[in-house]
């Protein structure tokens, strides 16, 4: 398949399939700070690939790996999806469900799997061609010793693409410090990108000028120097006293501890509200932390259901819970379904994939909380069980969150968190099917 597509330079000789044909060189790979497009390019880079081998009479399996990958959402899908789906003529060769990508005559066959937990499936794959590990930086030496040699189709060609952080991951020791002779890997960053946005400069400017300690890091592929500084400020918080009477969506997000004991972490949870006419701002209504086993778990969660139910009114619904795929949230929601009927409480309970550290979270939720977009309240108010205590926690552990904190005790700031990233966003499109030049033949 001949197919033009642009691409930043640096990356032109690395997938440039003309210059360099399937099966030429064993891995390719590009790493490196937020902003480059890599991935985006990457992603298109692997539909060519396989509309190619397709066109060609190829039949085969592709994976898209990562370390963790929980569930469809949180894999290589959407990017592959998007990639595909911003180029017409490419769209026209793929057929795209809710679950699965494969080319429209059937012979490649897209594969989305997480490394941690399914190496010995990998075997069990027919005809692999290629792998694409996106997000590489914490697949371990055990993973890339068990996964490379079961990618053994004559010409099949591994790809990587990640993020550094730890010099001494098994990825930046395979594949940046000692590349292999078969290999095109390179370094990419926003100054590689010359379609590199606006609003990207706008938040890489202020992260050099905010937290020049992570900035090299995020943005220019350095590994990451930990830092003991506070990364929120006080000041970032908003206030308000009474909730608006037009607050119309109440959701509450849980972080569960680990094994789910008396003597284990607490739990926490947070209660949040959003205003129709002001969907900019989030509005913290409580917060409550509890330590206790999980069948005491779900009561405690139903009980406090209950009580949001109670401000339910003609302009306010509560309708959602949310909880962490870790620890024992996936047995939580089960079981919560069943409680919640039980009790007559109609309310959706879903799970949040697992990605990335706390700290990269909160990396992403910074621009959030400078732009004062989370709101507490300015003293006790009805929504509050314990007069505010739950609400003095939290704003303690926002104070005290710093980089090299073990963050084993943000039982509260965690899904604080995980809300504002969730409705906001990261603020990184990080190539958007916008940038490219080159081409990949």
């Amino acid at each position: 398949m001949a197919k033009k597509v642009r691409i930043p330079d640096i990356l032109a000789n690395v997938l440039d399939f003309r210059k360099h044909p399937y099966g030429s060189v064993r891995y390719r790979g590009a790493y490196g700070g937020r902003g480059s497009g890599k991935t985006r390019t990457f992603a298109t880079a692997v539909a060519i690939f396989a509309a190619g081998l397709a066109a060609n009479g190829v039949s085969g399996s592709i994976i898209c790996a990562r370390e963790f990958q929980n569930s469809i959402q949180d894999s290589s899908f959407l990017e592959l999806k998007q990639a595909i789906q911003a180029e017409p003529e490419l769209a026209a060769h793929f057929d795209i469900g809710d679950r699965f990508i494969r080319t429209a005559d059937r012979r490649i066959n897209f594969i989305f799997i997480g490394l941690r937990h399914n190496l010995e499936s990998i075997k069990s794959k027919a005809k692999v061609l290629l792998v694409w590990v996106d997000e590489a930086e914490p697949v371990s030496e055990k993973a890339w010793e068990y996964l490379i040699p079961t990618v053994r189709e004559d010409g099949s060609e591994i790809w990587i693409t990640w993020n550094p952080l730890d010099p001494e991951s098994a990825t930046n020791e395979r594949f940046r410090k000692n590349p292999p002779a078969d290999s095109l890997i390179v370094e990419c960053n926003y100054t590689d990108n010359p379609w590199f946005p606006s609003v990207l400069e706008a938040e890489r400017r202020s992260h050099f000028e905010r937290f020049p300690r992570t900035y090299h890091h995020v943005w220019e592929g350095g590994y990451r120097e930990f830092s003991d500084d506070a990364l929120f400020r006080e000041e970032w918080l908003g206030e308000y006293i009474h909730t608006p009477v037009t607050l119309s969506s109440g959701y509450l997000r849980i972080d569960t501890a680990q094994k789910g004991e008396k003597t284990s972490d607490f739990h926490g949870l947070v209660a949040m509200g959003y205003d129709k006419r002001d969907p900019l701002h989030m509005y913290v209504l409580d917060a409550q932390r509890k330590q206790c086993e999980f069948p005491d778990l779900a009561d405690w969660v139903v009980e406090y259901a209950q009580h949001l139910k109670e401000f339910e009114s003609q302009t306010f619904s509560f309708s959602r819970i949310t909880i962490e795929d870790a620890n024992v949230g996936a047995a939580l929601q089960s079981m919560l379904r069943t409680k919640l009927r039980e009790a007559g409480i109609k309310v959706n309970v879903q799970l949040t994939p697992r990605y990335g550290s706390k700290f990269d979270r909160a990396l992403e939720a910074v621009n959030w909380f400078e732009q004062g977009r989370v709101l507490f309240p300015k003293g006790v108010t009805g929504w509050q069980k314990d007069k505010g205590e739950g609400l003095k926690a939290l704003r303690k552990e926002y104070l005290s969150f710093t980089e090299t904190d073990t963050h084993a005790s943000d039982d509260l700031l965690d899904p604080l968190i995980w809300e504002v990233v969730s409705r906001f966003g990261n603020g990184d499109p990080n190539g958007s099917g916008r940038y490219w030049r080159g081409s990949l033949g």
